[in-house]
């Protein structure tokens, strides 16, 4: 986009246009991280890890599971143990929509956090994308839910975490 000349007519200076219009991005940028807030309070305290779209639930097992991972992600001190802890709850919660939004929302909160804007920008990408595709069961099984990972790239799933969903799965 060019930049506008001088006005010499009356109106709107540069300087007062060049205010304007960081003003107006610094409040797409507020209104977008309140927005992201007040999912993050409505999927927190509206929707239990159990939920799922189209009558699926989530595993008790899996279920239990997921929430270890996102109670020691939320307690880790280091944040790469913190990053491998959403990771490894973002492969659990890929088969259930809202337990997979949910993990998005927290490593974007995390991103954020850590003033990270590459991964914030990925993580609002999966945050799109996540609840369909996991309700159409087009995700990208073991991918970790990194930015730094392709979207739709499969990755191994560790054995743990493998033996775990595959019992699930036959509601063992």
């Amino acid at each position: 986009m060019t930049a506008l000349p001088p006005r010499t007519s009356p109106g709107l200076s540069v300087r007062r246009r060049a205010l304007l219009a960081r003003r107006a991005r610094w409040f797409v940028a507020a209104t977008i991280t309140y927005n992201l807030a007040e999912a993050v309070v409505a999927i927190g305290a509206g929707t239990p890890a159990s939920s799922g779209m189209f009558g699926r639930t989530m595993p008790a097992q899996v279920r239990d599971a997921y929430a270890r991972e996102m109670a020691a992600a939320r307690t880790a001190t280091d944040p790469a143990a913190r990053w491998r802890h959403l990771e490894r709850a973002h492969i659990l919660s890929q088969p259930w929509p809202w337990p997979h939004t949910r993990n998005h929302i927290a490593m974007l909160a995390l991103a954020l956090a850590q003033r990270d804007r590459r991964e914030a920008l990925g993580q609002v990408m999966r945050i799109v994308v996540a609840a369909p595709g996991s309700a159409l069961g087009r995700y990208p099984e073991g991918n970790t839910g990194r930015a730094r990972v392709g979207l739709t790239r499969p990755m191994p799933v560790p054995d743990d975490l493998a033996a775990l969903l595959a019992r699930g799965r036959r509601g063992v």
